[in-house]
This record gives C-alpha cells, structure tokens and sequence, in this order.
C-alpha cells in the first residue's frame, strides 16, 4: 500500500553544495533578493553555501533526521528523527541560531552592513522594526569580522616563486570618535593594514610587532 512519501534528509542538492565557489559570488539586492524570496528559498540558499547544516544526524542512533514541514517553527521546517522522537530547529549550530528574525531579514541586514549602510537604512531594508535590533546585529557582525581576524591572521611578506621578496606596502589609521569637538575624549585606535603588491587586491591581515590595535584588511 502506497503510504506518504518520506520526508528528504537534505535541504539542498549535496552537489550544488560542494561546488558553491563563495568567495566568487558578486550580488545586488537584484539578483540577491529572488534566490532568498521564500522562507525554502532562504534555507536552499544558506545551505548550499554551508551557511546552515544541510543534513542532521541524530546524536541518539546515528541516522539522518528527516528534513520535514512544521508551521510551528519560525523557518517553517525543521529536522525529525522518527526513531527517536527528537527534533531540531534548521538553524542548529549556526551563526543564526539564536535570532527571532526570519532568515531573509537577517540576509538582507548582513548584506546591508557588508556595503556600510547607515543603519536606518539597514532597518529598513530589512523591514526590522527596531532600532535596537539593527544596532545588535551591528555589533554582532563586527565581533564575528574580530573573532575571524584573530583566527586568520597570517604573515605578509615573503618570497615568490621565483625566489625574489615581495613588496609589502602598509599604511594605519587612528580611529576616534568626538562629535562637534564636544564630549569626552577618548584615546581611540591605531589600525594597521598591509597588502602585498601583485596580489590583485587581495589584502593580508597582520598585527605589527609592538604594537596594539585590531588588523585591519582595508586597502
């Protein structure tokens, strides 16, 4: 007897996922906005570029859970695993896991503060009706850029396949903010950047010895 068909255990084509070129990708809100338009759109999206878990398995007997509707869930979706009565949000272990926004809010504001939009701007592109919810995903994004600056840095400078040094041009910046001449005073930071000639643009993070402040990969 022919029963329901069962559920998928992917979101998207594993192929699709494995070939996804990331650091290639050039987007507009133009073409951004059809591949995130739906809520599965978003999901198909985020996983094949392994943003989310595009499969789950169940801690208990191993298996892969079952990638199933529910209306309950902000998503519309989440992972099942039948055998075990267990069930996880599609947003597990992932940078939105913890956020009461609908994915493709959260898309738009990451791709709004990648540009440097004012963060009015950003609310309302992202139709976030508050304030405070833009400057938190503000704040958020930026000690995520800290965290991987940190993990990241690497040295520049070295030799090239024909065994002669690279050029290594530098500059730094200090950063303050004293609105109008007014307020207190604050010391600010010093940010260092560095890219190596004949990269084409590709700019290195390092931290100089001796000195303090963030990396910085402004060219």
């Amino acid at each position: 007897m022919a029963g329901r068909p069962a559920a998928p255990t992917v979101i998207a084509n594993p192929n699709n996922v494995v070939a996804m070129n990331v650091r290639n990708e050039i987007y507009n809100f133009a073409s951004l906005l059809p591949e995130i338009a739906t809520p599965t759109l978003c999901l198909q999206w985020l996983a094949s570029r392994r943003l989310i878990k595009n499969w789950y398995q169940c801690p208990t007997c191993q298996q892969l859970a079952s990638f199933t509707v529910h209306n309950g869930s902000l998503d519309g979706r989440r992972w099942v695993c039948q055998r075990c009565n267990m069930w996880k949000p599609v947003r597990e272990g992932s940078f939105f896991a913890h956020s009461h926004l609908a994915l493709k809010q959260v898309i738009i504001l990451v791709y709004c503060w990648a540009y440097d939009m004012p963060q009015m701007q950003m609310e309302h592109e992202a139709e976030v009706g508050s304030r405070t919810t833009t400057v938190d995903w503000c704040n958020f994004m930026r000690e995520e850029c800290q965290v991987w600056l940190a993990n990241d840095s690497e040295v520049v400078g070295r030799m090239d396949d024909q065994g002669d040094a690279i050029v290594v041009e530098i500059d730094e910046s200090k950063y303050f903010h004293r609105k109008y001449h007014c307020g207190q005073w604050h010391d600010g930071h010093w940010v260092f950047g560095g890219i190596e000639r004949l990269s084409g643009g590709h700019c290195k993070r390092y931290r100089p010895q001796g000195r303090t402040g963030p990396e910085s990969i402004r060219t």
